[in-house]
This record gives structure tokens, C-alpha cells and sequence, in this order.
């Protein structure tokens, strides 16, 4: 899906920031640390680049249980 081989992605930082890009929003990131530190519900839109460089709209839904996070 993004182009990068397994061992790629394990060679990466956990905070996957090699897949922002010019478009990816800075206010949308802000968000998903906010939502995984804190104990409200987020549903973030952000842009995310392919290892070609084109674009991967990406939705997420971060919900908080009990300490756990669930991403849908």
C-alpha cells in the first residue's frame, strides 16, 4: 500500500514520519499525538505520501478504552 518493503518500514521511526509529505497538514499530526495522550475520541484526515511520492488520503478514528487505544 505505501511501497515500502517490511524491512523498510522496520528501518523507520515508529512515528511513521517518511510518509508526510508537502500536503500532510501539521494541525492534523498535532491532533493523533493529542488523541493518544489524552482520553478524548479523534477522528483525524491527513495526507499521507506513497514511497513514489503520490498521495494516501488516510482516515483515522482514535478511541480511548480503558488504557488501551483502538484506531478504526
Amino acid at each position: 500500500m505505501s511501497g515500502y518493503s517490511r524491512a523498510e518500514v522496520m528501518q523507520k521511526p515508529a512515528c511513521c514520519d517518511f510518509l508526510h509529505g508537502p500536503q500532510t497538514r501539521k494541525a492534523a499530526i498535532s491532533q493523533i499525538r493529542q488523541a493518544l495522550g489524552g482520553s478524548e475520541e479523534r477522528k483525524v484526515e491527513l495526507s499521507l505520501y506513497r514511497k513514489d511520492g503520490k498521495d494516501l488520503p488516510y482516515t483515522r478514528q482514535i478511541l480511548r478504552k480503558y488504557n488501551s487505544v483502538i484506531f478504526k
